[in-house]
């Protein structure tokens, strides 16, 4: 029996992330079609040609209130309901921090059982591999129910484009406007203090510094060194708590 997947799709500046790609790789594995599930900032129809080459069928924009696009709380609640609305089986997300932050209010709201951090996921057996304890396990963790919830780790599937001729898309609308935030606000947004050109998540090749850097304006011979090698630039720990960099460019377990 063919499995509706809903994908929800990331962007930046109306832009769909590299990342999704991989994510719509795996989600397409077996007997499947495909929703990409698009939040209401992001133009359907800009995107429509690049989803298409994946193998995404069905678009679905879902509309959210104006004064609510970065509400956590609407926009897992109208997601949820166009998840219902569309008779989707499995939900795919990145496990990034809007992923993170998202997916279990999505799982709560379903009453849905969550995985997340998964590096492959077997739709057949409904399996999904995640590891553990740093990576020092490899889980492999069945789960039942009408609906799966599924975080996949960015990077971790290699996009590759549909072998089958891209079908037109069907571009469909959800009316999540009505949703109240249950009396949660948001009081500020702003963006993330990143100059980097390329996003930690979504890089290939990482160049980081550490302690040995000595102050902020070394960091920027690293600067140097990505731009040839087309890298992201990041930090440890103590770089950031000294304040030399912003933490958006902090990686490792700590």
């Amino acid at each position: 029996m063919m499995k509706n997947i809903g994908i929800i799709i990331e962007t930046d500046k109306e832009k769909i992330k590299e990342t999704n790609f991989g994510m719509i790789t795996l989600a397409r594995a077996g007997d499947t079609r495909l929703f990409a599930l698009v939040m209401g900032e992001a133009d359907a129809s800009t995107l429509k040609k690049e989803l298409e080459s994946y193998g995404i069928t069905r678009i679905v924009s879902v509309l959210l209130p104006e004064n609510d696009m970065n509400n956590p709380v609407v926009r897992a609640k109208a997601l949820a309901e166009a998840i219902k609305a569309h008779e989707i089986s499995v939900v795919f997300g990145l496990a990034t921090a809007q992923g993170k932050d998202l997916l279990p209010r999505i799982a709560a709201l379903t009453e849905a059982p969550l995985v997340m951090d998964c590096f492959d996921v077997d739709l057949e057996k409904n399996m999904a591999m995640t590891s553990q304890y740093s990576g020092k396990t490899m889980a492999r963790i069945r789960l039942t129910g009408e609906l799966l919830v599924l975080g996949i780790r960015p990077n971790a599937i290699e996009p590759v484009l549909s072998p089958a001729s891209a079908a037109a898309a069907e571009i469909m609308t959800f009316d999540g406007t009505r949703l109240g935030s249950d009396g949660f606000r948001v009081i500020k947004t702003g963006e993330v203090d990143d100059d980097a050109k390329i996003n930690l998540v979504e890089a290939d090749v990482i160049i980081a510094g550490g302690r040995g850097m000595k102050n902020s304006e070394n960091f920027s011979l690293l600067s140097l060194c990505a731009e040839k090698l087309n890298a992201a630039v990041a930090s440890s720990r103590v770089p950031v708590d000294a304040g030399w960099v912003p933490y958006s460019m902090q990686v490792g377990q700590t």
